[in-house]
């Protein structure tokens, strides 16, 4: 399964153990997103190092906790 999120949907980046109600007990990167219908998802992956990742997808979106602009989500 492929994800494409585009930067201007994403709404908020998140470190935490544990997505949808389950751990691996390792910090994990959460994106918090909006959909094309208005609605807001998230989604969670074990990456290396998601401090850098976090701080990278912050700087080029500008923002870690953004109001959703749905008009721009194409």
């Amino acid at each position: 399964m492929e994800i494409s999120i585009p930067l201007n949907a994403i709404i908020k980046v998140e470190i935490p153990t544990g997505f949808l109600g389950k751990s691996i007990f390792r910090p994990l990167l959460k994106i918090h997103y909006g959909t094309e219908s208005g609605e807001t998802d998230s989604v969670a992956w074990y990456v290396y190092n998601p401090d850098k990742f976090k701080t990278e997808i912050v700087n080029r979106t500008g923002t870690n906790n953004k109001a959703i602009h749905t008009d721009r989500i194409k």
